[in-house]
């Protein structure tokens, strides 16, 4: 559902923009456009939109190389069934309009192949998270050795210009530690699942789907290796979906579970080893959109 169109005319020389009606709009996609009109060259143009009518976690869309009147974006990894606002953005030589914002609404999601969705991330921007966990957040950072969570991000854009939001950046280091392991470096507790109405059941299946990238630049991680669910009785091998071919671009990873015997335990994303004891790296992880189903 959208919104009539807005518009706001600012001073003489600056530009006048149009937000128009936002069209596309699927379960996670959507189109934006605008036109404007300016007396002088247009230096930039970009779209903003939020879950938050304050545009508090904003997302931005810049438009390059700038294009002519109308110009629009393609939105995708929006959540289905939400409401979100967005705005236009225009810059001249003398100076910038923006539009008021307007509303849109995804469409419901159609159902899932896993099941009934029983989980959702939603964490709580944080740029230096407590080593031993954060109260208000869903996941619990052990150690360096272990998960080393730098911090919770409003949003992430990576070096191909895709952003997502509410993304959890992992900063792994390893030094002479004198411990090499699997390197698990995201845990997600039973416990504050609870705190959120999740639990899990004996005998059922489950399966855990999130987003993942890693920099061309990791010299040690390039493999997520397997997901271990409700502790680390029962483990899924997820190795042949992110690999060092996949360095530098998000993919979206699943794990299926069944016969949970753990019904409170971790729940554990880990990678290949970073290297032999006595090496030295530092490679990044980033997660979003983590999402838990149990099968109907």
């Amino acid at each position: 559902m959208t919104k009539s169109a807005g518009q706001v005319t600012a001073s003489t020389s600056s530009p006048t923009v149009r937000l128009l009606d936002v069209s596309g709009v699927g379960e996670t996609t959507a189109t934006f456009s605008a036109s404007f009109s300016s007396d002088t060259t247009v230096t930039a143009q970009k779209f903003e939109y939020d879950t938050n009518s304050d545009f508090s976690t904003k997302t931005t869309v810049n438009i390059s190389p700038i294009e002519t009147s109308p110009f629009d974006a393609d939105v995708t990894g929006l959540t289905a069934g939400q409401t979100y606002y967005h705005r236009a953005i225009v810059t001249n030589g003398d100076g910038t309009t923006t539009t008021p914002s307007e509303s849109f609404n995804t469409v419901a999601a159609s159902g899932s192949p896993y099941g009934t969705l029983i989980y959702e991330s939603s964490f709580t921007p944080d740029a230096s998270p407590a080593v031993s966990g954060n109260a208000n957040s869903d996941y619990w950072a052990t150690s360096a050795v272990y998960s080393q969570v730098a911090a919770i991000l409003s949003s992430f854009t990576d070096s191909n210009s895709v952003t997502k939001n509410n993304v959890i950046h992992v900063d792994k280091e390893l030094t002479d530690s004198g411990e090499v392991y699997e390197s698990a470096l995201l845990f997600l507790t039973g416990n504050r699942f609870d705190d959120n109405g999740f639990s899990l059941s004996s005998g059922n299946t489950y399966t855990m789907t999130f987003d993942v990238f890693m920099p061309s630049t990791n010299s040690g991680i390039d493999t997520v290796n397997q997901v271990s669910f409700g502790g680390v009785n029962v483990t899924t091998d997820v190795r042949s979906q992110y690999g060092a071919s996949d360095l530098g671009d998000w993919k979206n990873i699943n794990a299926t579970f069944s016969n949970i015997t753990n019904e409170t335990g971790l729940i554990a994303i880990f990678t290949n080893n970073e290297g032999s004891s006595g090496a030295t790296s530092d490679d990044e992880v980033y997660f979003a959109n983590i999402k838990i189903y149990e099968a109907d």
